[in-house]
């Protein structure tokens, strides 16, 4: 019988995390009969790998393990999405959990929509911050691609589900080798969804504020050509699987030019900014940003708006 739903848990230096991730995953045994939970060993070299194939011998019957030499998170969802076999797939990093599987499960059994929609929460490891996002007006309706209720922040994999049969032709989807490959996941649902549905109780929960994260300025800085490669990732895509850049797709690369021209200066070395700074203006539409920086970069030569960009980030 064919399970209901994939979960793809990549592991990677996640030895205080994993357990909590994959305790999340747990479900009564009529429930569990449904779950198909890969995890891929991305060559991890602490003991994540161990603890995480403990599961497979606890629960043979719905988690299976992958073990595979470094090849990054991309890669690591790339093999999950090729293995997987349930109706549904969802990715789950494995620093973060999910709650209310449950309720996602008995959803899934009376749907057939391209992409499940769900809330969720992020939290902050440092500060202890809880936010509640990607709450829909409309709930338990099915509704076209074309809905306003799908614009936006809610196409991200912390709130999508995707049917399996949207994603596998599409493999291998993920850049390897780069962070923020998850990027491709806002376009693709617009490219390839017909239908949506949305359900308000959080799934997803996402762990914020750990040191060494992806999302920190510091990681952005060295990650700046992995930032560019996913623009073109998604530029290339949206050519390939649909007409050319539209409208929503522009926003999504715009939200991109906005998240480099947010990093660049914090870049150490000035001629090392400049460069950069010059392949993001290469790209052209800076012009929809109406902020107190993009103003101070309007106004100022860059060597000084550089300085003073550094500065407030160090203070």
């Amino acid at each position: 019988m064919q399970k209901l739903l994939t979960i793809v848990v990549p592991v990677y230096k996640v030895e205080a995390y994993i357990n909590k991730c994959l305790d999340s995953l747990l479900l009564t045994p009529d429930k569990m009969q449904q779950l198909e939970v890969i995890i891929v060993n991305d060559g991890t070299p602490d003991n994540s790998a161990e603890l995480s194939r403990e599961y497979v011998k606890r629960y043979p019957e719905s988690f299976r393990q992958i073990d595979k030499e470094n090849g990054g998170h991309g890669s690591a969802w790339n093999v999950g999405l090729k293995e997987a076999t349930g109706k549904y797939i969802r990715f789950l990093d494995s620093d973060d959990w999910l709650s209310n599987l449950d309720l996602l499960i008995k959803e899934l059994e009376t749907t057939d929509a391209d992409v499940v929609v769900t809330a969720m929460r992020t939290v902050n490891e440092t500060t202890g911050y809880i936010n509640v996002d990607c709450l829909s007006k409309t709930t338990g309706v099915l509704l076209p691609s074309d809905s306003e209720e799908f614009s936006g922040n809610k196409l991200n994999f912390w709130c999508s589900t995707y049917r399996t049969d949207l994603l596998k032709p599409l493999h291998p989807l993920f850049l390897e080798g780069v962070s923020y490959d998850d990027s491709i996941l806002y376009i693709v649902p617009h490219f390839c969804a017909k239908t949506f549905i949305a359900f308000n109780f959080v799934l997803y929960n996402y762990l914020v504020g750990r040191e060494g994260q992806s999302v920190s300025i510091a990681t952005q800085v060295k990650k700046i050509p992995d930032m560019f490669a996913n623009y073109h990732h998604l530029v290339s895509f949206a050519q390939q699987y649909g007409n050319g850049v539209d409208g929503f797709v522009e926003d999504v690369l715009a939200n991109n030019r906005w998240r480099l021209f947010n990093v660049i200066p914090y870049v150490p070395d000035y001629h090392q900014s400049v460069a950069y700074l010059n392949d993001l203006l290469s790209l052209g539409g800076l012009d929809h940003i109406q902020t107190n920086k993009y103003r101070r970069y309007r106004i100022l030569p860059y060597r000084l708006f550089h300085l003073i960009e550094s500065r407030i980030k160090n203070h």
